[in-house]
């Protein structure tokens, strides 16, 4: 079932304002790099993302609650615009902050969780989710973006303790 994405989708999005690693491998061109995604959220809604590489740090952003960049840093060969063009869109649908996605964007969604973000060529697909008892919720294991850029596939790793 599709819906377009409106200002309350956020509560639909598993992922959002949990802290959680994930480990994926990012398709390009010919070239592959495997990372690690570490998201952290706070209890007033912002929250930090880190992408890490055995090559060292791909990106960093740091979200306010409403969904506006706090900072955004790139690292080696993955510089800050690249980062603020790729990253941070990735991390903004995953979460649902729909004010930062255009007005075509749309949802499937799947037993009252989203399975999918779609618009212009650009998709985030949720899939195999499983029931996290810390959270009280289900989640996808799997979450696949797709672009004419590149092609992204993350599968949760972990959720983060806090202390």
């Amino acid at each position: 079932m599709l819906f377009p994405l409106c200002a309350l989708c956020g509560g639909l999005f598993p992922l959002a304002g949990k802290s959680y690693i994930q480990r994926g491998r990012l398709s390009f061109g010919s070239g592959e790099i495997a990372f690690t995604i570490y998201v952290s959220a706070s209890a007033d809604g912002s929250a930090k993302m880190l992408l890490q590489s055995q090559a060292g740090r791909l990106a960093k952003i740091e979200l306010c609650p409403c969904g506006r960049v706090r900072s955004c840093e790139g690292g080696a060969f993955f510089p800050k615009r690249l980062a603020e063009k790729f990253a941070l869109r990735d991390f903004r649908a995953c979460w649902g902050m729909s004010k930062f996605l255009p007005e075509d964007a749309r949802i499937e969604i799947s037993r009252g969780l989203a399975a999918g973000v779609s618009y212009g060529g650009y998709s985030a697909e949720f899939s195999q989710f499983f029931r996290v008892e810390k959270w009280g919720c289900d989640i996808p294991r799997v979450a696949e973006i797709k672009c004419p850029e590149y092609t992204l596939r993350l599968e949760f790793a972990a959720p983060i303790e806090k202390n």
